[in-house]
């Protein structure tokens, strides 16, 4: 399964501009650094001939909640199964009997003591999402 993490670092870059002084250089240099409406940079994206960049590799930082947002809980159903395991003594004349004498009890509610359990399991099975 994918999922759409938001993260956000501070890079340091130099570029070289040609210009007839310094605060030329500078204009140019915000003019190109604006957001365009498309959201995207010129600055950034494919224009800079950058000579040099330093990414602070410290300055990295998930924003957890807006993760949360972009990727939201979705519902599913679950089969849940409880298993109990329980020993009982009945009175058959075979083994076989023995066993549906046993069956019959736990279902009829003839055999309501299962106090003594001695395994508990809870499964899930089908999990679809709604």
């Amino acid at each position: 399964m994918k999922y759409k993490i938001p993260f956000s670092y501070t890079v340091n870059a130099t570029i070289e501009v040609d210009a007839s002084d310094l605060a030329s250089a500078i204009d140019k240099i915000e003019h190109l650094a604006g957001v365009e409406p498309d959201g995207s940079c010129r600055l950034i994206h494919g224009f800079s001939p950058i000579t040099k960049s330093v990414i602070d590799f410290g300055s990295i930082e998930v924003d957890k909640e807006y993760a949360e947002d972009l990727n939201p809980k979705k519902s599913y159903t679950v089969k849940l199964i409880r298993t109990q395991t329980v020993e009982v003594e009945v009175e058959a004349h075979s083994a076989e009997e023995a066993e549906q004498v046993a069956i019959d009890g736990a279902e009829d509610g003839s055999l309501e003591d299962f106090s003594n359990c001695i395994d508990e399991e809870i499964v899930a099975e089908e999990v679809d999402e709604i």
